[in-house]
């Protein structure tokens, strides 16, 4: 009689433990597919250079006309400048304008190098080097007499320029920092 109870009770178990495992689902079969291919923003590093060059000298056309103006009205800026890159651009000409200054002439550039262009999340990345040159500027005050004598009239920047969006090769100011090494506009 144990015996047959074991018998049983094996079989009761079995039967138990077969109904659960056909219970539990094999993991499903995961059948790899190609990643959605993104097209880069830009074909070329020379590409990334040149619209990095067509943005940077919109944005100096404008922050000039800003400087002309003696910092009034910067959110003109807007259309050039990242959000935080904006916020500094503000502060910045609101000094100028609390100091009653503004220039005369125009700002160019040269030199511009690429450092690096990447692609993260389908906005693009330009970090460029570029010598800004303010040779041809004159920093006024409000009677007009020349302040800026004693002003460097070239400097190394490292500008950081993104996609206004999404996939696009039009580019704003993210960054503009002057550069702290050896200075490569000299």
């Amino acid at each position: 009689m144990r015996t047959r109870r074991k018998v049983v009770k094996i079989v009761v178990a079995a039967t138990a433990v077969l109904a659960l495992a056909g219970c539990v689902q094999p993991p499903p079969r995961v059948i790899p597919t190609s990643e959605p291919s993104s097209a880069p923003v830009f074909a070329s590093d020379a590409a990334a250079l040149a619209a990095a060059k067509k943005a940077y000298a919109s944005y100096l056309a404008v922050s000039d006309a800003v400087a002309h103006d003696g910092g009034s009205e910067s959110e003109r800026l807007a259309t050039w400048d990242s959000k935080a890159q904006l916020k500094r651009d503000e502060k910045s000409f609101a000094a100028m304008h609390a100091d009653g200054h503004r220039t005369t002439g125009s700002s160019t550039f040269s030199n511009l190098a690429l450092q690096s262009s990447e692609l993260s999340s389908g906005k693009a990345e330009v970090v460029v080097y570029v010598c800004l040159d303010i040779s041809k500027t004159t920093l006024l005050d409000d009677s007009g007499t020349d302040v800026g004598s004693g002003r460097p009239l070239t400097l190394p920047l490292e500008v950081s320029l993104v996609s206004r969006q999404t996939g696009s090769p039009s580019l704003i100011i993210d960054r503009s920092v002057t550069w702290s090494g050896t200075d490569f506009c000299s």
